[in-house]
């Protein structure tokens, strides 16, 4: 299995990301030894850490060495099916299981630790930092089908922090 990854980042001290949480997850994965500072150009940027209107200030602390690494939780996620691993890796927001129309019985381990078995039409694992906006899209979801469902979020930006998963 194959993960697309860049070589030679060993010199790189920063990487700046413009776009939002998509783009964010796509940089980490692509460059997990390097921090990103995340400008946002998306949507929402629960993940990103500069408003696009702070972006020249952001970088002129970078290039000043002005800036902090905040590193954020990750979880390493395996699908396995029938004893076989088929696919990894890892996450810095969320992941989520979906078993269509049928039931699934998901198995979970935590740090090699047998947890339990949830028997469901899915799951979501999410990492703290994924809470607030995994809790909006059910919100969102939610009120789409008629349920009440409420929630609040919040999310501070500094361009003094780049993140590091």
């Amino acid at each position: 299995m194959r993960r697309r990854c860049w070589r030679g980042t060993a010199g790189v001290a920063l990487i700046a990301v413009l776009g939002g949480d998509g783009m964010m997850m796509r940089a980490a994965r692509m460059f997990p030894d390097v921090p990103l500072l995340g400008i946002n150009f998306g949507h929402v940027g629960f993940l990103t850490m500069v408003e696009r209107n702070d972006w020249r200030h952001a970088l002129e602390l970078v290039l000043a060495a002005d800036y902090r690494i905040q590193r954020g939780p990750t979880l390493r996620v395996e699908l396995v099916r029938d004893g076989r691993l088929v696919e990894w890796g890892p996450v810095i927001n969320d992941a989520v299981i979906r078993a269509g129309p049928q039931l699934i019985e998901v198995e979970v381990y935590i740090n090699g630790q047998y947890v339990n078995i949830y028997p469901g039409d899915g799951m979501i694992v999410s990492t703290p930092r994924a809470a607030p906006p995994t809790a909006c899209r059910r919100a969102a979801r939610s009120s789409r089908t008629g349920s009440a469902a409420s929630s609040s979020s919040r999310s501070t930006r500094t361009p003094r922090s780049a993140s590091r998963w």
